[in-house]
């Protein structure tokens, strides 16, 4: 799931803690997927994903404070990657 449909689902801040928790708990998945996998080809693909979903996790706590004001303004947090 990247960013923008991440950013679709919030629309209050326990939305938002959610959508961190679940961000985290598909990079733990990702990471249990790519240590099982059979080849070498099969692991590098599985840590790009990763290597993805880290990025995502990584800009909803960045900007965490900018989706509470957003928030707090009435507007969509999906909003903020246009501006």
């Amino acid at each position: 799931m990247n960013l923008q449909q991440r950013l679709e689902k919030i629309n209050s801040v326990k939305d938002a803690d959610r959508q961190r928790e679940l961000a985290q708990a598909y990079i733990a998945r990702l990471r249990s997927v790519a240590k099982n996998a059979g080849t070498l080809g099969e692991k590098l693909a599985m840590n790009d994903k990763v290597k993805a979903a880290e990025m995502v996790l990584k800009q909803l706590r960045l900007m965490a404070f900018d989706i509470e004001d957003a928030i707090a303004m009435g507007k969509k947090p999906a909003s903020l990657l246009a501006a």
